[in-house]
């Protein structure tokens, strides 16, 4: 993921005219410094209007790596949500973007995310592993978005995902699942983790349209 892949990613994604842009983690293999190559090809596109956002994944924790990581992508203009929310306003409508800190290593606190949260206008979870999506559901998030199983990176004809990395399985690997009232959307993400290939299973960004509704089934 050179500087010169992202920023032709980055092309297609402003493209779309994004109002938000969110990333759910992972930014990183293993070593904190790989996150620099995100600096340049993101400074060079305009603030969407209502700000660019992030999440950190385990990943990004490896080496103690979450401060720096975070340090960098501020410096590219995108604020880290580290267990609090930010209220995004727009022609006198809100929602609270809530993003919660990695859970295998132990340190998502949703008391601390949700501090000082309106509880009547709709709430989006940012949170790396899918698994919290329990978590989202009873605390009334209409819509969660994660990453972390990279749509299990290589999936084999007849078997499905080498690795499911979930622990609601397979059908978790990818796509958006319904869970009550919460919609869940797990992005397959643009990178790699480990060896540097995938097999039926491309890359992907995804754009979503946001529409208002009444109570929990309209969420």
């Amino acid at each position: 993921m050179t500087e010169a892949v992202l920023s032709r990613l980055f092309d297609q994604v402003w493209a779309e005219s994004p109002d938000l842009v969110v990333m759910t983690g992972d930014f990183v293999d293993y070593h904190p410094s790989a996150a620099r190559q995100l600096v340049r090809p993101l400074r060079a596109r305009p603030q969407p209007p209502l700000g660019m956002f992030a999440v950190l994944g385990n990943h990004d924790y490896h080496h103690n790596g979450c401060a720096e990581v975070t340090r960098l992508l501020g410096s590219a203009g995108a604020r880290v949500l580290n267990n609090e929310s930010v209220r995004l306003e727009r022609g006198g409508d809100a929602i609270w973007l809530t993003g919660v800190g990695d859970h295998l290593y132990g340190v998502t606190d949703f008391d601390a995310a949700l501090r000082g949260v309106n509880g009547a206008e709709p709430k989006i979870l940012l949170a790396h592993q899918p698994d919290l999506v329990g978590h989202a559901r009873d605390l009334g998030f209409a819509l969660m978005l994660s990453g972390h199983t990279h749509g299990g990176q290589v999936v084999l004809p007849l078997l499905g995902p080498a690795q499911v990395n979930v622990a609601h399985g397979r059908p978790f690997v990818a796509g958006m699942i319904e869970v009550a009232w919460t919609r869940l959307h797990i992005s397959r993400g643009v990178g790699m983790a480990g060896l540097p290939i995938r097999i039926s299973c491309p890359s992907e960004f995804t754009i979503l349209t946001l529409r208002g509704g009444r109570g929990k089934e309209g969420r």
